[in-house]
């Protein structure tokens, strides 16, 4: 704790003293006596009031880290002894270093956050973004705009939002800049993902099999879009059944076991023709089997999905009398 009972202790100790010692009793008050709208605004100036202790904690561990702290107390660095006294996260401690560091070459982002006009994550964008800019930038002005354009979205925006806005900066402030640089980043974007394009299926041992893929955006897009197709309760409705009690059933269905039925379906239709051949050889397999087995047994309506899928891959089945081997086949 932060000493002030001497006359000679430095100005931010004293500061620092009488705030905690007025926050605690601020804290422990009793609200009840409040009204609506000193709630509502004490609550806006709390935040603010945590955004100047974080700019004053960011000056103090950047000024502890120009003084060698962690070294004279015998640790890796300034903030690996900062969390361990502090009991945070190395991690933590160390995203919040390298803040206050970059803060020091930030100016305006430094004045907004004493201000309590932004908060510690707003700031940690803005930074990023700034600092990820081109060095090669004919504009010298463009990373002070850039920063600037940044500040003033945080007044309105939340840093996962201002953090989408960041990744477009130049295309803002520098647009002859800023599109060719985003027309390359999404060219390699789209290139990478169809290069990393994978997926994975295992069987459960259920009758079923599980799977995993990541593929681009675009192909994901043009899947889906064919999925809510097949998956729309009226054409379910329409080809699924012949019961007409099952339509109301169908449009109870949540909406992934839909999807999954959906790309069964569009599995099923899947044009054979146009597949590829291995070594272009268009082969013909002849199956041979009784009714009972192309029936599935005890599954009902074995014999009419099986011959569903067969016709669908155009593949025309035939049966032949077993009392009479000697009659020609016939299509069913």
């Amino acid at each position: 704790m932060a000493k002030d009972a001497r006359h000679h202790a430095h100005t931010v100790c004293r500061a620092v003293a009488k705030s905690r010692k007025k926050t605690r009793a601020a804290a422990t008050a009793d609200l009840w006596s409040m009204s609506d709208e000193d709630v509502e605004a004490t609550l806006l100036e709390a935040e603010k009031l945590r955004a100047q202790a974080d700019a004053l904690a960011l000056r103090l561990v950047a000024e502890a880290d120009r003084r060698h702290a962690g070294e004279r107390a015998g640790a890796t660095d300034t903030a690996s002894w900062w969390a361990h006294r502090t009991r945070q996260e190395r991690r933590v401690a160390k995203g919040r270093a390298r803040l206050a560091e970059s803060l020091n070459r930030h100016e305006p982002t430094s004045a907004a956050l004493v201000e309590g006009a932004i908060s510690i994550d707003h700031a940690r964008v803005i930074t990023s973004c700034v600092d990820r800019l081109p060095e090669d930038l004919e504009d010298p002005t463009v990373p002070a705009r850039a920063e600037q354009h940044l500040l003033d979205e945080a007044a309105h925006l939340d840093p996962k939002t201002l953090a989408v806005l960041a990744k477009h900066v130049l295309t803002v402030v520098a647009p002859e800049v800023g599109e060719a640089r985003d027309a390359r980043a999404l060219e390699r974007e789209e290139r990478e993902a169809r290069a990393n394009a994978w997926l994975t299926m295992c069987p459960d041992g259920k009758g079923s099999v599980r799977g995993k893929f990541s593929i681009p955006e675009l192909h994901a897009a043009m899947l889906h879009k064919t999925l809510l197709a097949y998956a729309a309760p009226k054409h379910q409705a329409a080809t699924r059944t012949e019961d007409p009690d099952a339509a109301e059933e169908i449009e109870r269905r949540p909406s992934p076991e839909r999807m999954g039925d959906a790309f069964c379906e569009l599995l099923e239709r899947l044009p054979t023709d146009t597949l590829p051949r291995l070594g272009g050889l268009n082969a013909t397999v002849v199956v041979t089997l009784d009714h009972e087995s192309l029936g599935g047994g005890l599954a009902p309506g074995g014999a009419r999905r099986r011959r569903r899928h067969l016709c669908r891959h155009r593949q025309t089945p035939r049966m032949r009398s077993r009392t009479h081997p000697g009659r020609p086949w016939h299509q069913v």
